[in-house]
């Protein structure tokens, strides 16, 4: 994909963000755009504040001559990030966020990233142009802590939907990240899919601990509000993993009305907020709680409505959502205050490929709707071999189409050819193949799993977050959200393996025959198979995308390499 102009795409209303941010500077100029909060202090960062820093940096882009160029946004979580982000849009750069690679498990993707991306400049801070010896890898860096302020007057040139606004990068969760490539067209034709399926106002207040190089929280909670001109509420990651009531007291504390994440972070909650950490917790003002990024856990979002009642959590607020980098963001969603709504199936005919109504006495599995299409996009299930639509209640491949999926992957045409611009039998030639499974019932979309993820056993599919699930429950002293089951092929049989981490205080004292056991049955009892093996490991033994996702494959991997630290 060397050509910097994309298809065209219809848009309303203005062209880009930039023309609607700069309609809120005039309107508004000291309302607060952005705040980050820490446990010492708040930065708050005005519609006018914000359009002075983007200025200042996109005459530095412009005076490198890197208007069309990819540059690489590497920033730990604050408002640099967004000012970064805004001034690279201002000048016509086109932005490749990134998460920093603080950790070993990160350098590799971050690697793979530079390369692919073909990067002409890091934008960065002086503080972590020296952290991370940026000089060392070889890319002309810009300090935007050390810009010059330029005239007051300065004024963005025009973006056309169908120039590049920005280079997103996937999790990585079933092989290497790929870059997909969002215009303008996609990204505003998305913000206003978000718009209207969350019923956004000019009143809406946002809150937000997803990282900011993400999908989720770079087009929902930062180019949303510019495209809306409200304020979202920012905090670390890692303030919200360290201690999740920061979360919600930051909702209770901000009168956030629309915040959320994937159902781990909902988990994350139910797992580590004590009751006394909630006293004065006031969650009224939380009108809209979206869950995505993964099947969404009823189980988890019926335990958080339940345990956070008492503080003014409404279980109506929950919205389940579908949609992935390669939509920009959102696809899906159910109608903002419907709540969440499930659907008991039968696990056997699941297993078929049938979608059945479960009834008392036959084993059956709890999933939840990810709501109707927003806005005038296609949602369509394909069977994955014959490439045929599906009819409703039949579990396939989820394939997209509309003005929000991307241009395709930056500089990888064969995976471009196979995923973008795909032609169902008897369709049009404009779907993306998600590699998701699920159905659709009554027009709404269920996700049952990852087509690379599914375990085939003697001829039925089984999907391995719901055997994750049932494992977790089986046992105390195994770590939320860090197990994973995958079938491996050995002489021609196929085998179940699971693989879970062991809570760090519980690896000395854990009886681990009889923990095995009591999986091994739990997982006879529920699903009907026996796995080969039930492997235990410590903590963070298991590899994850730099959004928190299972690699499932890649454990895999390193299980058939015996690589797998065994307790």
């Amino acid at each position: 994909m060397g050509s910097k102009h994309y298809r065209r795409v219809d848009v309303p209303g203005f062209v880009c963000v930039v023309n609607a941010f700069k309609a809120h500077v005039h309107t508004h100029p000291d309302k607060a755009a952005f705040v980050f909060i820490t446990r010492a202090q708040e930065a708050t960062l005005s519609f006018s504040e914000l359009d002075k820093c983007a200025s200042n940096i996109a005459r530095a882009l412009l005076d490198n001559n890197l208007v069309g160029q990819n540059v690489l946004l590497v920033f730990t979580p604050g408002l640099e990030f967004i000012k970064a982000f805004l001034g690279c849009l201002y000048a016509g750069v086109i932005p490749v966020p990134v998460n920093t690679p603080t950790q070993a498990s990160s350098v590799d993707r971050f690697e793979k990233i530079v390369q692919d991306a073909a990067i002409g400049r890091v934008l960065t801070t002086a503080g972590l142009y020296v952290r991370f010896n940026v000089q060392d890898w070889h890319i002309p860096a810009l300090l935007v802590d050390e810009v010059a302020d330029v005239e007051p007057d300065f004024q963005p040139g025009d973006s056309r939907p169908e120039d590049v606004a920005f280079i997103q990068y996937t999790s990585g969760s079933t092989g290497d990240p790929k870059g997909a490539v969002i215009t303008h067209g996609n990204l505003i034709s998305n913000l206003e899919m978000i718009k209207s399926g969350f019923s956004n106002d000019e009143h809406i207040v946002g809150v937000n601990w997803l990282p900011l190089f993400h999908d989720m929280g770079l087009v929902g909670n930062v180019l949303e509000p510019l495209w809306l001109g409200i304020t979202c509420i920012h905090m670390s990651p890692l303030e919200f993993v360290q201690k999740p009531v920061r979360w919600l007291r930051a909702i209770s504390d901000y009168k956030g009305t629309t915040s959320g994440g994937p159902t781990f972070g909902y988990a994350h909650c139910l797992a580590r907020i004590k009751d006394e950490d909630c006293a004065g917790l006031d969650l009224s003002s939380w009108r809209l709680a979206y869950c995505g990024a993964e099947p969404v856990n009823a189980q988890v979002l019926d335990a958080f409505a339940q345990r956070f009642e008492p503080f003014g959590f409404k279980a109506s607020s929950f919205y389940p959502c579908y949609g992935m980098a390669e939509t920009t963001l959102i696809v899906t969603g159910p109608t903002a205050g419907s709540g969440m709504r499930k659907l008991s199936v039968d696990r056997q005919a699941l297993a078929d490929g049938q979608v059945r109504p479960g009834i008392d006495g036959i084993p059956s599995d709890v999933y939840v709707s990810n709501g109707k299409a927003i806005n005038g996009q296609r949602v369509v299930i394909v069977h994955p071999d014959g490439g045929g639509t599906l009819a409703e209640n039949q579990v396939g491949e989820v394939w997209v189409a509309g003005n929000s999926v991307a241009a395709g992957y930056l500089n990888n045409p064969e995976a471009t050819a196979e995923r973008f611009a795909c032609q169902p039998k008897g369709g049009s030639a404009d779907f993306y193949r998600t590699g998701d499974l699920g159905f659709l019932r009554d027009a709404e979309l269920y996700i049952t799993g990852r087509l690379k993820d599914v375990i085939i056993l003697r001829g039925r599919n089984y999907y391995p977050q719901d055997i994750e699930h049932v494992t977790y429950g089986a046992v105390e002293g195994l770590r939320e959200g860090c197990g994973v089951a995958f079938s491996n092929n050995a002489e021609s049989d196929e085998q179940l393996i699971i693989v879970y981490e062991v809570e760090k205080n519980h690896i000395n004292t854990l009886d681990k025959a009889s923990v095995i056991t009591r999986i091994r049955q739990a997982v006879i009892n529920h699903f009907g198979v026996s796995p080969h093996q039930v492997i235990l490991i410590k903590p963070k033994g298991i590899p994850k995308t730099s959004s928190g996702k299972l690699r499932r494959s890649a454990l895999a991997q390193l299980f058939r390499q015996g690589a797998l630290e065994v307790l």
